[in-house]
């Protein structure tokens, strides 16, 4: 078997065909890759995002919970006796 596969490799025309085959399929994986690239990309701007609008509608809620809060803690005047 080891004496198969050095023959294989040490041939010219063997070596040009392997060489060819890996770079075939480097050529062909490189669009897999860069979709998923971009797609990790797009997945973390959606992400970016999401925690932001978050933060947006958090900070409305503390907000709005404040306003009421300070309705709240208002003397009544003739309420109290």
């Amino acid at each position: 078997m080891i004496g198969g596969l050095s023959t294989l490799m040490m041939s010219p025309a063997s070596r040009r065909f392997v060489k060819q085959k890996l770079q075939d399929w480097r050529d062909d994986s490189s669009g897999f890759f860069e979709t998923t690239r971009e797609s990790t990309e797009d997945l973390i701007e959606r992400t970016k995002q999401s925690i932001e609008s978050g933060f947006d509608r958090l900070g409305d809620i503390i907000k709005e919970n404040q306003r009421v809060n300070a309705f709240d803690e208002k003397p009544m005047g003739s309420a109290k006796k």
